[in-house]
């Protein structure tokens, strides 16, 4: 029941970030944005209201330095 639960408020925080940032893919898309910029130190909000030319810029972008 809690994994319902958990899965039921995910989609759901999910279905509003989408409506508030008026998104324009699908929810799949959506999740996979977050999934790849979980550990990024940048707002959500802001990243989800970024042009796809934008987008692409920073991803390139590498977050960490290079050791050698």
């Amino acid at each position: 029941m809690t994994q319902i639960w958990v899965a039921m408020c995910y989609y759901l925080l999910l279905a509003y970030l989408k409506y508030q940032t008026k998104y324009a893919h699908s929810m799949l898309e959506l999740t996979r944005l977050i999934k790849e910029t979980l550990f990024d130190r940048k707002n959500l909000i802001d990243f989800l209201t970024l042009k796809t030319e934008k987008l692409v810029n920073s991803r390139e972008s590498p977050v960490q330095g290079v050791l050698f």
